[in-house]
């Protein structure tokens, strides 16, 4: 949304208020270096004439006025300053600029743009107004801000432009579709979800800006936010004595508004010039002098020569952004290819003849000549340097970042040009595993930007999270321009595939011209899982993958140099711990290593093919009694073991060595010992010059050649053919696709009409976009595979494997690729109603009489019923027998292939004994209820159930509401459930745990592609849980 639309919300039209710009911008607080998102703002009361400085806080993301939260008004009157400094600064950078009053100074960074340029424009304007009316003797009095001040801090009040009246967030919406009686005091103290201090509504999470300015940088003399350098020290110290230390504190809002007329201005001219007026409160005079960069004003008389004068600000930088040097020609160009080109005139003009690093500058890349054939010719127009980049990973096991992590983070023989940090565990509360929402995050980030190297100023690239895995990149100031195509993604491994207890976080980015990949994974625990930690590592290559905008997608493999680090979890095989620590006291590391999981694992190559490690010769990082180097001396007594590695792999194994790899024994908060690793990397950078000269070379060959040739292919196969296709049984086939033409092709797989996606969901093309040169050959591999989302319309006869696809080329026709096949039903994605009238497994039914019972023909209602699906009592009563008391039941993930057993055995008939490990049986229930075509709760009384949510007396009304086989499976899972909880001794499960889980798969929103945002999405999951915990505290009785 368009940051000024969403402040006028905000601003009483009636009362003739406008915003007349605003600016994203970031909130320093100098003392901690804490950083704020803030939106800035001017606003004018146009009836009074009288303009004011507004300072919003936010969470990153605004998408209307009620993302905004009032922090700070100033009028711009007497005591106003303004303050930047843009000296040597590249567009897009961020620079400083500073708000001063008598009793308030703020500091702000803000990217250097046209944007910025156009609001410093504003703020002067209205500085120049507050000036001429003082000069007129007109004394403003800004009473209209009054009712802006009573919202600081606070939920913001919408303003329309049709009714004067304030809309609350909270008064708007439907109104519920049940009466609620009061909750009781006694229900209040039962329900965890509506306690603030377990389930209450986050506050307004913690951010932080994208740039980093190290305070401790070698640059002695750098002020973050410079002030005026002819001010007196005294007068310095007393600005940063007022810096404001909390931005969403209301109290520190400067509403001084009648004090005497005085007001100060620091403008900065284009060659740095600056000048200094005079401005008498009875007369209009003004005068100008240079050598201050300050505005004051004062009683003494001046001339009015100046009165006229335009001032050289800011904004004055960007005078030349948009316009094109005319003297710039390109003759061997085409005029139809002008436009292609016109990236020339902006970045490959006036190129300095020295080709070293330090004179590179950013490019942008040309619109009209394809990526895929400048990357052919790279070799042509790219030279080799060398980086250092510093990897390390650490499991801190739930703790807070209280020691200082300097001694891993700096190293003391080189200063790195990019920083990598990951970490596992950071935090392991249940509201961390359950709905993603962790403080710590703040914590830990600002104790690394705290640590990273004294001699040089980083910048953000990017974090990201899930539950306890955060990824952290930081690159030196000065590479941040030539950072793009940033993207980052996250796989959750836990049960279902999504709980994010393990798996893998990644971001990914083009540093000049060499791609980058980093991955942060925990994978699964315990000595004998290391096949589950094989499959973790599977199910985040396959399924960590970077969507780009033309609808393509980039997987980990697909960079030039990838880093994959962690608490891989790999343990040592066939020793007890104290055999372990015996070889680790003699320090036999080469002998242990030969029977660590992860190195025999890769010699079998099951995981991690194509990946190198460096020679391992330091202690087993995991594990110690926390605080201490000593081992683990608790009950279990955990045999050591080399957790937390750092593999690597590039396109070019010569493009990638490592230097160094070590862990730290200095840092012992955590059971696990900091591991890292400096890497010299070889990173393609361009040459501008030689650049220029291949993309107007290719120009004039694209010209040429699409004059002469259509685009011609040939397609191997356009029928193919799926049979039997059954639930998570995934199929591919190969079609080769051959350019036979003379020019390049450009092919796209696009939507047929009326569709939203060019192949239906249970249908997966790769590659769906490409472009290939004459006398290439690209295979196209089309996969099937029907899961939870897509079982039930194949099921129901409401689709089936069929499907068709246009293969469009650009300038050239279309090609039609068929797909058919049958689908074998399962009772993975049947309805509860047909599965309680089905009497014998499912495969022994004609696919059409499935169909039936789905579609309810006549003579289907005549069955006789059970009274809940015979697969989901076989899978409980197993569960019920078996796994009771199994600790970490539903939270650790089960074996895909063992749970594949357990499918088929439902499907063909009751067995003696269900396949499988107790936790691939639990997944495998989790699995039935998240399939089922109508879940447990009919989508109808979705949002009954919500509204209802905490009220027990409310809940058993929906409940009698919903059809009596959906009631019954309701009333015996949460029956289990609440068996489990009487053994909580045992499998150490919880009432919040098991309903915040259960929740999500009793009721699934029937529009979920409707859930808006992070914080809705959290408010939901936390009325779903209460709904079930309802049932789980209370005796249910029909």
């Amino acid at each position: 949304m368009d940051f000024n639309e969403a402040v006028q919300q905000l601003l009483d039209p009636n009362e003739g208020s406008i915003c007349k710009a605003s600016l994203d911008a970031i909130l320093v607080q100098e003392s901690t270096w804490e950083r704020k998102h803030t939106l800035l703002a001017v606003v004018k009361c146009v009836p009074k004439d009288e303009d004011a400085f507004f300072v919003f806080t936010h969470n990153g993301n605004i998408n209307s006025g009620l993302d905004l939260t009032i922090c700070n008004i100033i009028p711009i009157k007497g005591h106003f300053k303004y303050s930047y400094h843009v000296e040597n600064k590249e567009i897009g950078s961020y620079i400083p600029m500073q708000i001063i009053t008598n009793n308030l100074q703020l500091n702000f960074e803000v990217v250097y743009n046209q944007n910025t340029s156009s609001f410093v424009a504003q703020m002067k304007d209205s500085t120049f107004n507050s000036i001429s009316k003082i000069t007129k003797g007109i004394s403003p009095q800004f009473q209209w801000l009054s009712k802006y001040t009573n919202q600081a801090g606070r939920s913001p009040m919408l303003y329309t432009t049709t009714n004067s009246q304030s809309q609350r967030p909270e008064s708007q919406g439907h109104p519920p579709a049940i009466n609620f009686p009061p909750q009781s005091t006694q229900q209040q103290r039962n329900n965890p979800f509506i306690q603030t201090n377990v389930f209450s509504s986050p506050a307004q999470p913690n951010t932080r800006p994208t740039s980093y300015v190290n305070p401790h940088a070698i640059m002695d003399h750098y002020i973050n936010v410079p002030v005026d350098p002819s001010a007196p020290s005294q007068d310095l110290q007393l600005r940063r004595k007022h810096a404001i230390k909390e931005p969403r504190t209301a109290s520190l809002i400067d509403f001084d508004i009648n004090s005497s007329a005085y007001a100060e201005l620091d403008l900065m001219g284009n060659q740095g010039s600056s000048f200094k007026s005079y401005v008498n409160k009875n007369g209009s005079n003004f005068q100008e002098s240079q050598g201050n960069s300050s505005f004051y004003l004062t009683s003494e008389s001046m001339s009015s020569k100046s009165t006229n004068q335009s001032s050289l600000g800011f904004e004055d930088n960007f005078a030349d952004l948009n316009v094109h040097k005319t003297n710039t020609s390109f003759p061997s160009i085409t005029e139809s290819n002008l436009l292609k080109a016109k990236f020339l005139s902006r970045s490959l003009d006036g190129l300095e003849s020295d080709t070293g690093y330090a004179k590179v500058k950013p490019i942008v890349k040309p619109a009209g000549v394809r990526e895929e054939i400048l990357k052919r010719r790279e070799e042509e127009y790219t030279y080799p340097h060398k980086f250092k980049i510093y990897v390390g990973t650490w499991n801190v096991n739930g703790q807070n970042p209280v020691e200082q992590l300097n001694p891993w983070l700096t190293p003391l023989d080189h200063i790195p040009d990019m920083y990598v940090i990951g970490f596992q565990e950071l935090d392991l509360s249940k509201e961390a595993f359950l709905f993603n929402d962790s403080p710590k995050e703040e914590e830990w980030y600002k104790a690394v930007e705290h640590a990273l190297h004294k001699k040089a100023t980083y910048r953000k690239v990017k974090l990201i999270r899930l539950v306890g895995m955060m990824l952290i990149v930081f690159v030196q100031e000065s590479h941040y321009p030539f950072v793009n195509n940033l993207m980052a993604e996250t796989v959750g491994t836990g049960i279902m595939g999504k709980m994010g207890n393990k798996g893998g976080v990644a971001i990914r980015f083009n540093f000049h011209n060499t791609s980058f990949c980093f991955v942060n994974t925990h994978l699964a625990a315990h000595v004998e899982e290391f096949e589950r930690r094989n499959q973790d590592f599977h199910d985040i290559c396959q399924r960590m993958m970077f969507e780009r905008d033309n609808g393509t997608s980039l997987s980990v493999y697909h960079h030039d140099i990838l880093v994959w680090l962690g608490d891989l979890n790999y343990r040592i095989d066939h020793y007890d711990s104290e055999a372990v620590k015996m070889y680790v006291e003699k320090g036999e590391f080469d002998w242990l290593y030969q029977k660590d999981q992860l190195h025999n694992q890769r010699m079998q190559k099951k995981v991690f093919v194509g990946f190198d490690e460096g020679k391992i010769t330091f202690p087993p990082t995991y594990k110690y009694d926390t605080g201490t180097d000593r081992w683990d001396s608790s009950e279990k007594q955990r045999a050591p073991a080399w957790c937390d590695r750092i593999l690597y792999r590039g396109v070019n194994s010569r493009d990638i060595r490592q230097l160094d790899y070590k862990y730290n024994k200095e840092l012992k908060l955590s059971d696990h010992k900091p591991v890292s690793s400096n890497f010299e990397i070889v990173v393609k950078v361009i040459d501008e010059k030689k650049y220029r000269d291949v993309v107007e070379e290719e120009i004039r060959n694209q010209d040429r050649v699409e004059n002469e040739a259509l685009p011609q292919v040939t397609l191997e196969n356009n029928q193919l053919e799926f049979k039997d296709v059954k639930f998570m049984d995934p199929r591919e086939k190969k079609v080769s696709l051959a350019n036979t033409g003379q020019t390049g092709v450009h092919f796209k797989f696009v939507n047929k009409l009326d569709d939203k996606h060019f192949c239906k969901p249970w249908l997966k093309v790769e590659p769906s976009e490409a472009y290939f040169l004459p006398g290439d050959l690209i295979e196209l591999t089309v996969r099937i595979l029907v899961d939870k989302n897509t079982a039930a319309a194949l099921n129901s006869g409401d689709d089936k494997i069929e499907d068709i696809l246009v293969l469009h080329l650009e300038n050239g026709k279309d090609y039609y690729i068929s797909i058919n096949g049958n689908y074998i039903p399962s009772c993975f994605g049947a309805s509860i109603e047909a599965l309680t009238k089905m009497h014998c497994p499912i495969r022994d039914m004609d696919p059409k009489d499935v169909i039936a019972l789905e579609q309810g023909s006549s003579g289907s209602n005549n069955t006789q019923r059970f009274d809940i699906p015979k697969e989901i009592w076989m899978i409980v009563d197993h569960l019920f027998r078996k796994g009771l008391k199994q600790e970490d039941l539903f939270r650790q993930e089960g074996l895909k292939l063992e749970i594949v057993d357990i499918k088929n055995c439902l499907d063909f008939g009751i067995p003696e004994e269900i396949p499988g490990s107790i936790h691939s049986v639990a997944e495998t229930l989790m699995l039935f209820l998240e399939s089922l075509r109508e879940p447990v709760i009919p989508y109808k009384y979705y949002q009954k159930c919500l509204d209802s949510s905490n009220n027990f007396i409310l809940c058993k009304q929906v409940l009698a509401m919903i059809p009596p086989c959906h009631k019954n499976v309701f009333k015996y899972l949460t029956a289990f459930i609440r068996e489990l909880l009487f053994n909580s001794d045992d499998n150490k499960l919880d009432a919040k745990t098991l309903s915040t889980m259960f929740g999500g798969l009793f009721l699934r929103n029937p529009n979920a592609s409707n859930d808006k945002s992070a914080r809705t999405s959290l408010s939901v999951a936390r009325k779903k849980a209460s709904f079930v915990y309802q049932f789980l505290i209370n005796e249910y009785d029909d």
